[in-house]
């Protein structure tokens, strides 16, 4: 393995799977520990699709509003796009040979995502030293008929290119493509007119534009990021070493198998037992035992043989950070609680962090960057763009021009899709923790587990907010009132309200929208004196009438009654006078 202008299985037969004669079946890996630790660390990592967000800069309620439509539409272009299902390959691909590649470009109208494979980029070594190049290389075979439709001008050097291909791929030159190659330049500095994109072929140029973005279009994750040099390790190349000594061992366990651990029948020649009886295909031996006939069954290996190679496996796993409980899909014997399986998962993933965090942050995030620029490019040459988005229960269309936003006005961060677990056990015992600890409320805590029975639910749990929202932002952004009677939650409104005609006055919105904000806010303080009064009259009606004090006990026999009480005298009249005797 080497860092050269290719990555490093690229000058090797790619295809050499099928290439193997019969004579070679000897030569197959019996025991593939590589391929058991690629598939649990893609199992482990890229089975969590992190979310990609579009997140103000400041608490404008308007922002807010359109960042959340962006976000709707970043997760409609991305699945569009087909990005998380081409992430799986890209990262397996990682794990196999240090690097994977995600091409996205804008084409008829729409984003779209290709699996770059190991033996189409190409970066120079110079330019990609520190592992962030200035240009980048793409090859890809195209169909000619395909490629005469994009370039009709050229229909005569493309009738007339041939096609070329090395190693394995060699047979490919008789079908009817011609490899394509695009390669891009990012600007030597901001706002530099030295950067390009190029569209090239054997024989012809087909396309050659200005290039004035900051970003290549070809996103690439490493599993281990290099040292020095353009591409990085797979596990693939850690395990290589290892990977053949087990190999090796295995087929010399299989040999001894196959010629010591045989049955064997021993015959004594004093017996006088024919050799012709025995009629099966086990192995006879004629010996001086006077004993007749002994039955042998030898050991191919000594057991410390057995236990070399399985202590080689287990070592490969923790290597890695893996366990063979995790490759086999299986759980620790006496961990059933929700929190222990949790905890176990904790203790893998926490090997992984690093690998997660780049994952998310170097491949996802910055393919949600990438995707919102083009769509900005697309809408820009054919003013209209929109996905659709699956939402609770609907399909919901949304346009790039209702979501657009300067750059500086917004972030884009990805976080994961659930932070449930994985079993529907563990799911409903962390949702019950949420609840009970006051973490989450319930709608919200019950909306992670994604059961659409419940969706029409939580629907109706956030009508009230949900309709509050929508009257204030039809005062932000078109001044249009509505009045707010019978909305529900009329505490909720006055915060709302409230929050809304503060924010108002630090965000330059226009005077007669924070007019209206206080108009509904007063109308709002309004409702809920309202309601305050007539929930008293309500109370105060339940209980019925005033009832006087019942009378105390009278006085005992031959006993004066308690005479009556001294009058109070108003403030500054003087001390109180008796009064006179009858």
């Amino acid at each position: 393995y080497r860092n050269d202008l290719q990555n490093i299985f690229a000058a090797s037969g790619l295809f050499a799977a099928t290439a193997f004669s019969s004579s070679l079946q000897y030569q197959r890996i019996s025991a593939n520990v590589i391929k058991s630790c690629c598939d649990t660390a893609t199992a482990r990592i890229a089975k969590s699709k992190p979310r990609a967000f579009a997140l103000p800069k400041r608490g404008d309620y308007r922002l807010k509003r359109k960042c959340k439509n962006m976000t709707k539409f970043l997760d409609g272009a991305m699945h569009a796009a087909n990005i998380y299902k081409n992430g799986d390959d890209v990262f397996r691909d990682a794990t196999i040979y240090g690097d994977g590649a995600l091409l996205l470009e804008a084409e008829d109208g729409r984003v779209k995502s290709t699996v770059a494979k190991v033996d189409e980029v190409w970066i120079d070594q110079v330019t990609g030293m520190y592992n962030d190049p200035q240009e980048i290389f793409y090859e890809h075979p195209t169909p000619r008929d395909e490629l005469i439709k994009r370039y009709p001008k050229f229909e005569k050097e493309i009738e007339e290119a041939r096609m070329s291909w090395r190693g394995d791929m060699a047979f490919m030159s008789q079908m009817d493509l011609v490899l394509v190659i695009k390669a891009w330049r990012k600007p030597s500095m901001k706002d530099g007119d030295d950067g390009r994109a190029v569209v090239a072929i054997c024989n012809a140029t087909l396309s050659d534009e200005e290039y004035k973005k900051n970003y290549l279009p070809i996103i690439r994750y490493s599993w281990t990021p290099p040292t020095y040099g353009p591409f990085g390790t797979g596990i693939a190349q850690e395990l290589e070493g290892m990977q053949y000594t087990i190999a090796q061992n295995i087929r010399d366990i299989d040999e001894s198998c196959r010629m010591f651990a045989v049955p064997r029948i021993f015959v004594s020649s004093l017996g006088g037992i024919s050799q012709h009886q025995i009629t099966n295909e086990m192995s006879v031996i004629k010996c001086a035992d006077p004993q007749g006939i002994n039955f042998s069954t030898p050991a191919a290996m000594s057991a410390d043989v057995y236990q070399w190679v399985q202590w080689k496996i287990d070592y490969c796993y923790k290597q890695l950070g893996l366990s063979q409980l995790s490759a086999q899909s299986e759980k620790p014997a006496g961990i059933n609680a929700a929190v222990a399986l949790r905890a176990f998962q904790d203790v893998e993933t926490q090997r992984f962090a690093l690998q997660g965090q780049r994952w998310e942050n170097d491949f996802y995030m910055r393919a949600a960057e990438v995707t919102l620029d083009l769509a900005s490019v697309i809408y820009k040459d054919t003013k209209k763009l929109s996905v659709n988005v699956p939402g609770l229960s609907f399909i919901e269309s949304v346009d790039w021009k209702d979501v657009s936003l300067e750059k500086d006005l917004y972030d884009v961060q990805v976080w994961p899709t659930n932070l449930l677990p994985e079993t529907p056990e563990g799911k409903w015992q962390a949702v019950q923790e949420y609840i009970n600890s006051g973490l989450m409320p319930r709608d919200v805590a019950l909306s992670q587990m994604r059961m659409p029975i419940i969706n029409d639910w939580i629907d109706q749990e956030t009508a009230a907010r949900d309709n509050i929202e929508r009257i204030i932002s039809l005062i932000e952004e078109k001044g249009k009132f509505v009045d707010p009677t019978g909305i529900g939650n009329i505490d909720l409104l006055v915060t709302l309200a409230q929050s809304a005609y503060l924010r108002s006055q630090f965000d330059d919105l226009e005077e007669h929208k924070q007019t209206l904000l206080l108009r509904l806010l007063n109308r709002g303080l309004e409702l809920q004196a309202s309601k305050q009064a007539s929930d008293l009259a309500m109370q105060q009606a339940s209980q019925g009438p005033p009832q006087a004090a019942p009378a105390g006990p009278g006085p005992a026999v031959g006993q004066a009654p308690t005479p009556p009480p001294a009058p109070l005298a108003a403030a500054g009249s003087g001390p109180v006078k008796l009064p006179s005797a009858a």
